[in-house]
């Protein structure tokens, strides 16, 4: 479904056909808001379904920054010669330049992953990274997601195209609570995560680690 069509939908529910009331850029903005909540919504429940491909190549010897040629709104997770390593702090790591096999990284930017230690040898590397939104600006780009999401875009440009008119925001409001209640339904109906069977404060290591007093050699 492209941009054009999701106008005239919006145009259909907000009886507004004959443009008298909103500019095409300003039903445009609503529905790049649009996506923009969803995405967002999508994030907190599975980030997987927003995964366009896997990032891999080859890291060399002496080298600590994959340079991704995207732009990216999150950072799943890394994998150095197969292996996942941890997400760690900078501030934790007392060496910088020491050498080994990479075991954590952090992220500086929107696209650059550093990895600690610095590779003693060439490593092959996976990246999965979410890539950031891309605005919808011509009429005929596509929209970026599965078409069941369309109608919760639609209904949110809806939703605010009705709060520039009215005072009395309630009946929006629970409107807009119920999109959300039927977005969740909907990704996790898709979700692709395990069940976690241990709590997440099991090992004195994950909890010294989220308190900072981690430090890396």
């Amino acid at each position: 479904m492209t941009l054009v069509d999701i106008i005239d939908r919006v145009r259909t529910n907000t009886h507004d056909k004959d443009v008298l009331e909103y500019e095409d850029t300003t039903i445009t903005d609503y529905i790049n808001d649009g996506i923009r909540f969803v995405r967002r919504t999508i994030l907190s429940i599975d980030a997987l379904q927003l995964l366009d491909d896997i990032v891999t190549g080859t890291l060399p010897a002496g080298e600590a920054i994959i340079q991704q040629d995207m732009r990216s709104s999150a950072v799943l997770e890394v994998r150095i010669n197969g292996k996942r390593i941890d997400r760690i702090s900078p501030w934790g790591i007392y060496d910088t330049r020491e050498r080994g096999m990479p075991q954590g990284y952090f992220v500086t930017g929107f696209g650059k992953i550093n990895v600690w230690p610095v590779p003693s040898e060439d490593v092959e590397y996976s990246i999965m990274a979410i890539r950031d939104m891309v605005l919808l600006r011509n009429l005929d780009d596509e929209f970026p997601m599965m078409n069941e999401l369309v109608d919760f875009v639609v209904e949110y440009a809806c939703i605010r195209a009705s709060m520039t008119n009215e005072f009395d925001l309630s009946q929006e409001t629970s409107v807009m609570g119920s999109v959300v209640s039927q977005i969740e339904d909907l990704i996790r109906k898709y979700n692709s995560r395990g069940i976690q069977a241990g709590g997440y404060w099991d090992t004195a290591e994950t909890a010294i680690s989220d308190y900072g007093r981690r430090r890396y050699r």
